[in-house]
Order: C-alpha cells, then sequence, then structure tokens
C-alpha cells in the first residue's frame, strides 16, 4: 500500500474516533486530552474536529473543550442587550428556566459577526466564566456593541424557550 494512502486512512480512522469519543462524551473534552489518546499534537486535533465541522458534524468549541450537539435543531437564537455587570444576571436567567447558553454572538464593523463559545450549563460555569474574565481583564463582547448580542441557546423545547425569552423580558434584557 503507497505511504500517503495509508497515511490517509489512519487519518480517516483518528478523526472518526474522535467523532465517536465526542458523541458518547458526557463532558466537553479539550483537545489536548484527545491529542495525548491518539499520539498527535494538539494543532492536529484542532485540524481535525475543523474537518469534521466541515462535513456538518453539529460539533462547538467551548472554553472547556469541544461538544458534540445530539440536538442541534433544538438550538435558538435570542437577542439580548445589557450592561456588563449583569452578564451573570442573564446567563442565571436563561440556565434557571433550562437553557443551555452555548455561544454569545456580535456584528463587529470591521469584522462581521465573532462569536465566543460558552457552553454554560449551570451557576457554577457562570461563576466559573465570571472569575476568569475578572482574572484576565477581560471585556464581554456585548461591550462592542452597546451591549446588544445574540446568544445560542439550546433548549429541551419550545416551551422552555419561550420561558427563557418571557423572564428575559421581564427583567428588560431581551432585545425586541
Amino acid at each position: 500500500m503507497d505511504h500517503k494512502v495509508k497515511k490517509d486512512n489512519l487519518t480517516n480512522q483518528r478523526r472518526q474516533a474522535i467523532l465517536h469519543d465526542l458523541k458518547y462524551a458526557k463532558e466537553p473534552l479539550n483537545a489536548t486530552k484527545l491529542a495525548n489518546k491518539y499520539g498527535v499534537s494538539r494543532q492536529i486535533v484542532v485540524g481535525d474536529v475543523a474537518i469534521l465541522k466541515a462535513q456538518q458534524e453539529p460539533i462547538v468549541a467551548s472554553v472547556k473543550g469541544y461538544l458534540y450537539l445530539h440536538d442541534p435543531d433544538e438550538t435558538y437564537t435570542i437577542a439580548c442587550k445589557h450592561e456588563g455587570h449583569e452578564t451573570a444576571d442573564e446567563l442565571g436567567l436563561i440556565v434557571d428556566n433550562g437553557g443551555v447558553v452555548l455561544n454569545v454572538i456580535v456584528d463587529h464593523p470591521l469584522y462581521g459577526e465573532l462569536v465566543g463559545n460558552l457552553d454554560i450549563h449551570s451557576r457554577y460555569d457562570i461563576d466559573e466564566f465570571v472569575e476568569k474574565s475578572h482574572a484576565l481583564g477581560a471585556k464581554n463582547l456585548s461591550e462592542l456593541n452597546d451591549g446588544i448580542h445574540l446568544h445560542t441557546i439550546q433548549c429541551a423545547n419550545v416551551e422552555t424557550y419561550e420561558r427563557i425569552k418571557k423572564v428575559l423580558r421581564e427583567h428588560h434584557y431581551l432585545y425586541e
């Protein structure tokens, strides 16, 4: 067998193994752990995941690692607006009402759509996010647009999505 064909087969096998790992993972998998498992560099894994995403696999990257979205059709986009110090409250309202905050999206005048992957499932995740933000002195992406931003959220059903919109509206965070 030709060396290139053998290498391509091994690459495809690794990608399929990574995809399998992501589909059955109970928590996010980071690129370094996957790289160690498969004996390749972190950058190879990043490339493999990029190829899988290009093949329409519903994989998202978060600060904790990669996630496979089992029900990508159960995602919704909501528009929000608030001050930076209200971020934890806004995220808390979403997770307390059954949502998972997958990302934050802003429309930048120069770069277009900027996406920050969040993967926030709980108050614990919110606390970690806020703590890391403070430790790094990082500003929220929403500050680029006077507090206006989008979130992609994952919900069990449309009723959960409607409940989240209702509570965000009540707290004046829903941008309509």
